[in-house]
């Protein structure tokens, strides 16, 4: 019987936008593995980086899914100081021009933004709640680069480069 409503469950999911997720991100994965990680001689390294990029999409699933007013009402709070929004004005101007100079970095994480966006929409049409809209987003989206990442690896050692 929990299998049947594991089927049903499953059946509501929107597939189109998940698979759109689940391509996006594995070609990611694989820009990521060739670009950043196998350049990375030390195994310590390849594993932080590995790691910033890991939580950097749970973190993303997490902005997506959270709820506006808890968003909101950090940002107010977070910016009701002077010296903050000083501060953060300063911080967003610097990481502005950084951006600016990296617009492939840009590129890429805007379409993770939009694929991500456009399944969070999907599910919450669906009727998910915020919680499995997070588990489903962050279990495909780790797959992903997971798979991007191993076949990105397989390929390098195959072709013996």
């Amino acid at each position: 019987m929990p299998l049947l409503a594991f089927g049903k469950w499953c059946g509501r999911l929107p597939k189109v936008s998940l698979s759109l997720l689940a391509v996006t991100y594995t070609v990611f994965g694989w820009y990521w593995s060739l670009a950043v990680v196998l350049p990375v001689e030390r195994t310590l390294g390849r594993g932080l980086w590995w790691g910033l990029l890991l939580g950097g999409a749970l973190f993303l699933a997490a902005v997506m899914t959270g709820p506006l007013t808890f968003l909101r009402s950090f940002a107010l709070w977070w910016l009701a100081s002077d010296l903050r929004s000083f501060l953060t004005t300063m911080v967003g101007s610097f990481v502005a021009v950084v951006l600016i100079g990296q617009m492939t970095l840009v590129m890429n994480l805007l379409i993770l933004l939009s694929a991500m966006g456009l399944a969070r929409l999907d599910l919450q049409t669906q009727g998910f709640n915020e919680w499995t809209a997070f588990w489903v987003l962050s279990a495909i989206a780790l797959s992903g680069l997971g798979l991007g990442g191993i076949s990105s690896g397989i390929c390098f050692r195959l072709l013996g480069l």
